[in-house]
């Protein structure tokens, strides 16, 4: 009997244990899997995380499942399965909203995106219902396109094209530790970049930092671009085309009639790509013609929006107070 009750002792602790491992597991690294800063992209610690998006028997292009949620490239559609308003993820890139569940009193609220939807823009914020509160983007990063394209201020020569442009172009969609965005360090043949960022009150109502890194991140592709030199404005500069360019990566202050209350985003107090445009797309209007530098649709004479956070290029007035 004695040996029996000893025997049921050892059986016990063992299962207890075995318990306490399993959750400190679970605690480690299938939490980290459901982390709001990399969700299930990182890390792999079952075939179930990789089976969201690959499939090892059967595929339709690239390895990856079709996922056919409208005319678009492969890449695209795995990742809105899940970052849509029905999808897993409560980050949904085609509105360009963040659903909490447990905002507006419990009801639930949609918060905007920083980068705004590919499809989207939230009009009003705090809302329990999405009906009667998104308007279509004016402008947007062409992350369906296929065919030969090319990044405005970029090499415009057959070389220097994309086949495809997806959001993996800009994401790691394996995850990465810098930031909550998981964006590349490797981009368009560019190696060693770094953008950092800090999400105050993430997949909530957020609000970003810009810490450093961004003119190298989107000047990758947009190389004319990224000037940083003083005098810029006065001067033609450019790899692939020549024309007089606004500065980035100088720090505003010093500038007659800046206005430091403009509410643009610096980058740790310096202007950037990220002071004047948003990364996915507008919903503001422009009515103003000018000049692009490339020949679009036909055309260089262009009223674009071109990403801008401010209607008739209004994020020039915000700083400059003419």
């Amino acid at each position: 009997m004695k040996k029996i009750v000893h025997g049921l002792k050892l059986l016990l602790s063992g299962l207890t244990v075995g318990l306490l491992m399993v959750l400190l597991f679970n605690f480690l690294y299938i939490g980290r899997a459901s982390a709001s800063t990399r969700g299930p992209h990182d890390p792999y610690v079952n075939e179930e995380v990789c089976r969201n998006c690959h499939t090892i028997w059967s595929y339709a292009q690239k390895g990856y499942y079709d996922r056919r949620f409208g005319s678009t490239n492969d890449i695209y559609n795995t990742c809105v399965y899940c970052h849509n308003s029905r999808g897993q993820s409560r980050y949904d890139v085609i509105n360009g909203v963040i659903y909490d569940p447990n905002g507006n009193g419990g009801n639930g609220a949609y918060y905007r995106t920083e980068g705004g939807g590919f499809s989207k823009w939230l009009v009003r914020e705090n809302v329990s219902s999405l009906n009667g509160n998104l308007t279509d983007v004016t402008s947007v990063h062409d992350v369906k396109g296929t065919g030969d394209l090319y990044a405005p201020g970029g090499n415009t020569s057959l070389a220097g094209a994309f086949t495809d442009f997806s959001c993996d172009n800009c994401h790691d969609p394996h995850g990465r530790t810098n930031n909550s965005r998981i964006l590349r360090d490797d981009i368009n043949g560019v190696t060693g970049v770094s953008a950092t960022l800090i999400v105050n009150n993430e997949l909530k109502d957020e609000s970003v930092i810009y810490l450093n890194g961004f003119n190298e991140f989107c000047g990758s592709c947009h190389t004319d671009f990224r000037v940083t030199e003083a005098g810029a404005g006065d001067h033609d500069s450019g790899i692939y085309t020549s024309f007089k360019r606004h500065r980035v990566g100088m720090d505003p202050a010093g500038y007659p009639g800046y206005n430091p209350d403009h509410g643009l985003p610096l980058e740790s107090g310096k202007v950037s790509c990220m002071t004047c445009h948003y990364a996915h797309s507008t919903a503001v209007k422009n009515e103003i013609l000018f000049d692009r530098a490339d020949n679009y649709n036909g055309s260089r004479v262009s009223a674009s929006s071109t990403l801008l956070r401010r209607s008739n290029r209004g994020v020039c007035q915000a700083c400059h107070s003419k």
